[in-house]
């Protein structure tokens, strides 16, 4: 189980492996998205909303899921799901039709739990 730390010093030794092959590429790491409160953080993203994201477990920080998408905000959307409610304060935000898990069963129980 690959935690977050580990998975972006394999992108960061992915890309020094592949200059000399697609010349000019860079990682930029935005801060840390919340999706709990994901539209109130979308500023986070300083305009660099295309690209590779990761999502992961805020409990021990292991890494749930990796994508690429030119739009990043629609594209979580989408993995979230219709009907969803956001936190404010101190309550939970809840997903109800999260379609990060689907077609997933390989994901470990627990796992399709969180998401």
């Amino acid at each position: 189980m690959m935690k977050i730390e580990e998975a972006i010093d394999v992108l960061k030794k992915y890309v020094e492996l592949t200059k000399p092959l697609f010349g000019d590429v860079s990682i930029t790491i935005a801060e840390e998205i919340d999706a709990a409160k994901f539209p109130d953080e979308l500023h986070k993203l300083k305009n660099q909303n295309k690209g590779l994201y990761i999502i992961w477990s805020k409990n021990d920080r292991r890494v749930i899921y990796v994508g690429i998408a030119v739009d990043i905000p629609r594209r979580i959307y989408q993995h979230i799901g219709k009907g969803y409610s956001w936190s404010r304060g101190s309550t939970t935000a809840k997903f109800p039709y999260c379609t990060l898990a689907d077609g997933r069963n390989w994901l470990k129980e627990s796992t399709q739990a969180e998401m």
